[in-house]
């Protein structure tokens, strides 16, 4: 396999060897990404040795052994661009492994591109050029120096020897994203298409395994899917907001869907009012202002108002309005900001005082809090009541949840760290007390209901709104009353077993409604469709945009004793920052509107037998 012809000839490549290359479906898939390519083979047909080292393939397994200080380099005969790579990496002693990707050919029978290192104290990026036969003549740093906390991981970090290690990476466009380790933008005239080649220096072994690539130039759009028990309405086209709420604003008797700067006219929604200025939004390079849309007749006159968010100020200043029902009145309506600067990206609304009416839940700079208008003056700012100490844990994607978590008859205040206990009175500005647990990383809108049917209130939740996981929190109270959490996942991602192999990323809205009319909450979720904009700062920006109606099952053989059955209702709009779930048309059956960057939809539920679908 590295016998003379092969190094004398490092480039010579030709279309028999392509066909010969190993490519397969991967039989555990990467975390982040489902693979084009795979490497299982036990040959290095479709390989190229350059430099000082030997490579073997065994198994599935890339073993190489770098011969001098400088190392050498394994090729693969496949140009890409853009692309997801991803490989577990092994060093039975101190190691100095990397990968080269968009490796193009250079003048002198060298090569140049983008180099990612996982050496011991260099997990960093660069621009390399070699030459012919890989001896490295150039490198330039990519991304710019790091300093302070980063400059010392980057130092400090090391393969654990002798361990499995994963490794990913991302290179879209401009950028290069390694995970561990640091990137950044290329520079300028960087290499742009090319093979990807692994390395091994320092005269050390290394191993790649689950070697795995995506070109994530080649998109595939799925088939447009919908439930069979909803009937799908798309009432606009355009991105105006990532928020969608519900009320009969106009009085007829039916209700209204609010997103944007619009109202849609139940129950058809094919006419749409204009409450105030807006204008459409490009969903690759802009978010819409409206991440937050709530209706509600807040001033008390009989006609409901409008909650939008303004996020076209600048951070650090996005408030949210009151937009006055002028009482149907065919004009933009007056408005005024209630809240100066929530700093979530969602929020909710909910009784927290038990009296009937629901308040503001949501987070700012100086913690988590709750609002609710005065009744004789509804359009001044509202009180806000802060929750949270000084020095608690925040989330600026999302509030958490709102339930008795306890068992008092008081709502508690549920978070990604922990959950705030409602105090006897309220009345005052004490922090309410504290109890840490780690539910996730970031969420937002979660769970608060019994899940098993033992009468203790469970916790449901994203684990990443930016990322993946879905999971329930058992709740288990000690002989004493303490309270403590047992996890129980309910999809993971590519690499993990799903429920129902359903998985998603960017879980960044959920809704909790009886669905079934079993009088168990359901968990209704989905993606937030280019959570970052049109890149791939995220992990599978492009995967569907799905909404799906996790049904809450009561099973006492399952873990916990309840599973989560998934029902796919639509995989081409997702669930933005908020949405609606009530019965809109009022046949007794909860509905569903969302508003994304795939515009506006509507979803009302069908007639169907008592069994819905268990599954896709």
């Amino acid at each position: 396999m590295t016998g003379d012809h092969t190094r004398r000839n490092p480039l010579v490549l030709t279309g028999a060897t392509v066909a010969a290359m190993v490519l397969a479906l991967h039989a555990a898939d990467p975390p982040d990404f489902k693979p084009d390519g795979t490497f299982t083979g036990s040959s290095l047909k479709g390989w190229q040795i350059v430099g000082d080292a030997d490579w073997k393939a065994q198994d599935g397994q890339l073993v190489g052994r770098s011969t001098s200080e400088a190392g050498g380099w394994l090729v693969m005969n496949k140009p890409l661009q853009d692309l997801q790579f991803y490989a577990n990496v092994r060093c039975e002693a101190k190691c100095r492994p990397g990968v080269l990707l968009r490796a193009e050919r250079t003048g002198d029978g060298g090569l140049k591109g983008i180099y990612v290192s996982f050496a011991d104290g260099d997990f960093v990026s660069y621009r390399l050029t070699l030459t012919a036969r890989g001896q490295e003549t150039t490198r330039e740093r990519i991304g710019n120096p790091l300093t302070g906390n980063a400059a010392s991981a980057a130092a400090n970090a090391a393969l654990k020897t002798g361990e499995w290690n994963p490794i990913r990476i991302n290179l879209w466009e401009n950028t290069v994203r390694p995970v561990p380790g640091a990137g950044g933008p290329l520079p300028e005239a960087s290499p742009s298409y090319g093979s990807i080649a692994l390395f091994v220096g320092g005269g050390s072994t290394v191993t790649f395994k689950d070697v795995a690539w995506k070109d994530v130039n080649r998109v595939v759009l799925a088939k447009e899917e919908v439930s069979s028990r909803f009937t799908s309405h798309q009432i606009s086209t355009m991105y105006y907001g990532w928020s969608a709420a519900a009320a009969d604003i106009n009085r007829d008797g039916t209700l209204d869907i609010v997103s944007g700067p619009f109202y849609y006219l139940g129950p058809s929604y094919s006419e749409r009012r204009l409450y105030r200025v807006g204008r459409v939004y490009n969903p690759a390079t802009e978010y819409a202002p409206d991440m937050v849309n709530f209706a509600y007749d807040f001033t008390g006159d009989g006609w409901p108002d409008i909650l939008a968010s303004d996020w076209d100020r600048p951070k650090g200043t996005r408030p949210i309005d009151l937009y006055v029902n002028p009482g149907g009145a065919g004009r933009r309506w007056d408005h005024t900001t209630i809240l100066p600067a929530p700093n979530t990206e969602s929020v909710l609304m909910r009784d927290i005082d038990g009296d009937g009416v629901p308040e503001m839940v949501f987070g700012t700079a100086e913690g988590y809090a709750w609002a609710k208008p005065d009744p004789s003056n509804p359009t001044a700012p509202w009180p806000v009541r802060i929750v949270s100490g000084p020095n608690d844990p925040r989330n600026v994607h999302g509030m958490g949840g709102v339930g008795d978590l306890n068992g008092d008859g008081r709502a508690d205040i549920v978070t990604n760290r922990g959950w705030y206990e409602q105090p006897a009175t309220i009345a005052g500005t004490q922090p309410w007390p504290f109890h840490a647990f780690d539910f996730a990383t970031a969420t937002t809108e979660m769970g608060v209901y019994d899940v098993n049917g033992d009468r203790l209130t469970d916790v449901v939740t994203s684990l990443s709104v930016h990322n993946w996981g879905l999971a329930w929190f058992e709740q288990q109270k000690g002989a004493d009353g303490s309270i403590t959490f047992v996890r129980h996942d309910i999809a993971g991602d590519h690499s993990t077993k799903n429920a129902g192999d359903v998985v998603f990323s960017e879980a960044h809205a959920a809704r909790f409604v009886d669905m079934t009319g079993d009088k168990i909450p359901d968990f209704i979720v989905g993606k937030r469709y280019w959570s970052h904009l049109e890149n791939y700062n995220g992990p599978d920006p492009y995967g569907p945009a799905v909404i799906y109606i996790y049904r809450t099952v009561r099973n006492a053989k399952a873990p916990g004793g309840a599973e989560f059955v998934p029902e796919l209702v639509h995989n081409r709009s997702g669930v933005g920052s908020a949405f609606e779930v009530m019965d809109l048309n009022k046949d007794g059956r909860p509905d569903i509107a969302v508003a994304t960057a795939y515009g506006t939809h509507v979803f009302l539920s069908k007639s169907v037998p008592s069994s819905p679908p268990s599954s896709r």
